[in-house]
Formats: C-alpha cells, sequence, structure tokens
C-alpha cells in the first residue's frame, strides 16, 4: 500500500507528487546501515524526529526503509523502555536526557506505519518496544497524573510537565491502545490508582469495544503480590 499512490488535486497546484518523493528520497538516502536517520549527514539523531521520518517514509511508500528505522529504535531501547535523547552516528551517546514525550512516540509511528501498510507482523514485531516505552513513561506521572517531561540518566526526575510533551504523550498512549486491540487473543490488566486516569481508560474502552482489558484501581505492587493466582500472569511491564 503505497500513501502517495492516490492523486491528491488539492496538493498538486502547491508541492507536486515528484516533488513529494524527492523529498523522501532525501530522508532515506541519510539513513545509515544500522537504521538510523540523522538530522544531516554526519549529525546527530534524536528518537521523536527520527519516528517523524519513517512516518514520511511510509506516506512516500518507502515501507522497507521505514522499518529499518523502526528496528534501528528497537535494537538501541533500554532495557527498561526508553532512549536517550540524542545519539551520533557512531552510536555514542550525546545528550544523556530521557525525555517522556521523545520515549512515547514510537507508538504513533507504530501505529501509523499499521495504518499505511496493515502489516500485523510488523505490529507484532514492535509491540514489545512500544509497550516498554509506555510504561516506562507512565513511571513519570506526577501525583495528580500529570507527566513530567525528562530526568537525567542517574537522576531524579525534573518536577514538572510540559503542556506541549503531554499533548503528544497523550497521542502516543491513545496510539498504544489501538495497536493493542489489534490483538485480541493477548489479556491485558492496567492497575492504575487515579480515579481520573481509570475513567479515561475505561471511556476508551468502551468507544473501542475492546474485550481484552480489565482494569484495576490499586497499588501494582499489592495487586502483583496479593491479587494474582501464581503462575497466571505472562509478564509486568
Amino acid at each position: 500500500m503505497t500513501m502517495l499512490g492516490l492523486q491528491n488535486d488539492r496538493l498538486e497546484t502547491i508541492i507536486t507528487h515528484e516533488e513529494l518523493m524527492l523529498t523522501a528520497r532525501s530522508i532515506a538516502s541519510l539513513q545509515l546501515a544500522n537504521g538510523m536517520i540523522p538530522w544531516f549527514d554526519g549529525g546527530h539523531c534524536d528518537p521523536w524526529n527520527h519516528v517523524e521520518t519513517a512516518i514520511a517514509l511510509d506516506v512516500a511508500g518507502l515501507h522497507r526503509e521505514a522499518e529499518r528505522a523502526y528496528q534501528w529504535l528497537l535494537d538501541t531501547q533500554h532495557a527498561d523502555g526508553w532512549w536517550f535523547n540524542y545519539y551520533l552516528p557512531s552510536g555514542n551517546v550525546e545528550e544523556p536526557k530521557l525525555d517522556t514525550n521523545v520515549c512515547a512516540y514510537v507508538a504513533a509511528g507504530v501505529w501509523h506505519h499499521w495504518l499505511a501498510t496493515g502489516d500485523r507482523g510488523f505490529v507484532e514485531h514492535m509491540w514489545p518496544t512500544v509497550r516498554r516505552a509506555i510504561d516506562w513513561v507512565l513511571t513519570m506521572r506526577r501525583p495528580n497524573g500529570t507527566i513530567r517531561w525528562a530526568r537525567e540518566e542517574h537522576a531524579s526526575p525534573w518536577d514538572y510537565a510540559l503542556l506541549t510533551g503531554s499533548s503528544s504523550i497523550w497521542h502516543s498512549i491513545t496510539c498504544a491502545t489501538h495497536i493493542a486491540a489489534l490483538m485480541p487473543e493477548m489479556n491485558f490488566i492496567g492497575v492504575e490508582v487515579h480515579t481520573p486516569g481509570i475513567g479515561s481508560l475505561l471511556k476508551q474502552i468502551d468507544e473501542r469495544g475492546l474485550t481484552n482489558l480489565r482494569l484495576i484501581q490499586h497499588d501494582a505492587v499489592e495487586v502483583v503480590t496479593h491479587m494474582l493466582r501464581p503462575a497466571s500472569l505472562a509478564g509486568a511491564h
């Protein structure tokens, strides 16, 4: 499925199909052998703009290149679910900040790739990466439910949230719920202590008709320790 394969008369007087493809090919030409796409030749890469470039590649029908970009994210993700803010082509880290908005955005990209290709195998391949990223982002919540912007790798989180960053995170979390809905054979339990968060999730469950997700409003440690039968949980994230 090539998203630019359909004629768009409303854009034709602004930018032509070939001009769009030239832009997409220029992005692809920057891609390194490991799938990373730097800002420019020899420049650094941040995971948020990396996802943006993968989305652009999918729009242009360059799906193989987009999948290589997502594979780089899978390969470089920390076991806890985050990425550093900036990487150099050498693989070295340029900035060790951990940004919640940046780390959540992989969910939006994977959902977009599904919409562009309908490739269920790719979604299943990337789902653990998406899940770990969203799970880490949710560990950065403040007591009022807002999500802190960032922290350094071995430091306490910065105790404030950004409006724009939070809006993007909300979109990414929504995309992650869409991805989860593609896999009805997998059952999920969501544990949340904040009432507004439970209410929002219940609304989304009803709107999407999900049958493989249950919610518990309680402390996660107590749920795992006292409320689940032995060997009934495949994993915790």
